[in-house]
């Protein structure tokens, strides 16, 4: 069983990927930024396949995280120490789905 903490781990690399890719001119994420995530998010190992990954992305997306700059801030949180709930919720749920 994947916990609470370890599924948040398991996808946080793949956060600070699209929050550091964000020096371009554009805030809006793109096809690329997906991919990215996803490769990032599957190479931390376990349970986090590239269908999980793409999972947490796509879930992310559909709870408002729409610009590299939301990215970047919840990226800024998980550095802190702070995975936010549903952030972690997501990563279990499609985590263990797979």
């Amino acid at each position: 069983m994947v916990t609470r903490s370890s599924a948040g781990a398991a996808v946080a690399a793949a956060v600070v990927a699209i929050g550091a890719s964000g020096c371009g001119s554009s805030n809006k994420l793109t096809a690329k930024d997906r991919r990215d995530f996803v490769a990032g998010c599957a190479r931390s190992g376990g349970t986090a396949t590239p269908k999980a990954c793409g999972c947490v992305y796509d879930q992310l997306r559909r709870h408002g995280y729409d610009t590299k700059g939301e990215f970047r801030a919840l990226q800024r949180n998980i550095r802190a120490g702070n995975r936010p709930a549903f952030f972690v919720d997501i990563a279990r749920r499609c985590l263990t789905a797979t």
